[in-house]
C-alpha cells in the first residue's frame, strides 16, 4: 500500500550537545511491505553498549560516528514487515543505568536523526498522551538472554571455559538477581523463538537462556507512539535502561512500526 503523511513545518534549530550522541543502524532482509531501518541512539563513552541483532550498519559494534554511519550506496532493508507484523531487537548489556532509545522515523526523514538528543527524546516521551502507551501489554516487555546460564557455576571462573556469548568468561549469570522474576517458560507468551532468526555460534556451547525481568525492573522503560507537532519526524520512541552488566549477554523485545507515512523504508 501507499499513503503519504504531510507534516508540519520541521524547521527547527539543531541542538547544540548533539556530539555526545551517536546512532546505530540495524535490519534483517526478508520478504513484505513495509522495509525498515532502525536506529538507535545511545550516549558516547559507553563502548559496550550496542545493537546484537539485527545486523547493523557499524557491523555490531559501537560506532562513534555523529549521528551514525552513513548511508549504504544499495539500499538494502535489513527487516521487511507487513502492517501489524513485530520483530525483535536484542541490544548489549555493558554498562547499568545507561538507556537505549530506539526512535522510529520514515526513511524520507534520516536527516533528522542529526535533531536527537537525550533532551529532546525525553521530552517527546515525557510528552505523550495515555493514548500513546500501546506498548503496556506485557507482550511488549524487555527480557534478557543468557548465553552463560547454562553452563552452571561450576564450568565458569578463573578457567573461563563458560563461554559468554562466544567468549571466554569468569562471570556466571545464576538468574537470581533481584532485577529477575525468572526463567522465561519457552510457551510464554513473551517468548520468541529466536533460532529461526539470530542463533550463530556465539550464543556458546548450550545457546541462550531466557529470563523474564520483574514488573519492578521493567517500570524504568517507557515505550510511546504518537505525533508530536514539536517533532514530527519522530514516529514512536522506545527508552529501555541496561539493569545489569553483563557486557557479553543481552537485552531483547518486540517491535512494530507505526507507519503513519505508510508503506516504505523507515528507521
Amino acid at each position: 500500500f501507499h499513503a503519504q503523511l504531510v507534516h508540519q513545518d520541521r524547521r527547527h534549530p539543531l541542538p547544540q550537545n548533539r556530539q555526545a550522541y551517536m546512532a546505530l543502524t540495524s535490519t534483517r532482509a526478508g520478504t513484505a511491505l513495509l522495509a525498515l531501518v532502525l536506529a538507535e541512539v545511545v550516549p558516547l563513552g559507553q563502548p559496550h553498549n550496542w545493537v546484537h541483532n539485527p545486523r547493523s550498519r557499524s557491523g555490531n559494534k559501537a560506532s562513534t560516528l555523529i549521528p551514525g554511519p552513513a548511508k549504504p550506496t544499495d539500499r538494502d532493508p535489513h527487516v521487511q514487515v507487513g502492517p501489524g507484523q513485530t520483530f525483535e531487537i536484542e541490544w548489549t548489556t555493558g554498562h547499568p543505568n545507561s538507556i537505549f532509545y530506539f526512535v522510529v522515523v520514515s526513511g524520507a526523514d534520516e536527516d533528522y536523526i542529526n535533531y536527537h538528543t537525550e533532551e529532546l527524546l525525553d521530552d517527546y516521551v515525557n510528552s505523550a498522551p495515555e493514548r500513546a502507551y500501546k506498548y503496556n501489554e506485557s507482550i511488549w516487555a524487555k527480557y534478557h538472554l543468557s548465553c552463560s546460564y547454562l553452563y552452571g557455576e561450576a564450568n565458569c571462573g578463573d578457567s573461563k571455559s563458560c563461554k559468554n556469548c562466544g567468549q571466554g568468561s569468569e562471570e556466571w549469570n545464576e538468574a537470581n538477581y533481584d532485577v529477575y522474576k525468572g526463567l522465561l517458560a519457552t510457551n510464554s507468551s513473551l517468548y520468541a523463538n529466536r533460532s529461526k532468526v539470530f542463533e550463530s555460534d556465539e550464543d556458546g556451547e548450550h545457546g541462550v537462556t531466557a529470563i523474564e525481568y520483574t514488573a519492578d525492573t521493567l517500570s524504568d522503560d517507557v515505550r510511546v507512539a504518537y505525533y508530536n507537532s514539536d517533532y514530527p519526524w519522530i514516529e514512536a520512541v522506545h527508552r529501555f535502561t541496561v539493569e545489569m552488566k553483563w557486557a557479553q549477554e543481552f537485552d531483547t523485545a518486540r517491535f512494530d512500526i507505526p507507519a503513519r507515512a505508510g508503506s516504505g523504508e523507515y528507521l
